[in-house]
């Protein structure tokens, strides 16, 4: 079996504010999720659609930035926080706003798949897919 490898095909420097003689009014100043957007836009933009976006819990708590994932009609996997609110639509079809960890408790154990997770120090976690 070949082992798959990933490496980044773009990098930007974020600056912070704080660098910038202008603070956040400084016009080089660019949020992170606007800089992570522009990446991915340009990979996008040479025809390099990935799998799926890795993102850590600072994106996936930005509702917005999150939002614009699912315009471009990417798949992402990231940590949320988990009073997070999320809109799930149920058997009558109509939409009810749930907090994530009580959503979490109510999922049957079915729901979830363990996953392992190779490393210096091996560890386990559950895995479920919400749709």
């Amino acid at each position: 079996m070949m082992a798959s490898k990933s490496l980044p095909l773009d990098i930007e420097l974020y600056q912070p504010a704080s660098s910038l003689e202008s603070g956040k009014e400084d016009k080089q100043f660019i949020k992170k999720p606007e800089l992570a957007l522009s990446l991915i836009d340009r990979s996008l933009g040479r025809g390099e659609r990935p799998g799926l976006v890795v993102i850590d819990a600072g994106y996936g708590n930005n509702t917005s930035f999150l939002g614009e994932l699912e315009k471009r009609k990417l798949r992402y996997i990231g940590g949320v926080a988990k009073n997070r609110k999320i809109r799930r639509t149920d058997e009558s079809k109509s939409e009810k706003e749930i907090r994530l960890d009580e959503l979490v408790k109510a999922l049957p154990d079915s729901a979830f798949s363990e996953i392992k997770l190779k490393g210096e120090k091996p560890k386990a976690i559950a895995l479920c897919k919400i749709q």
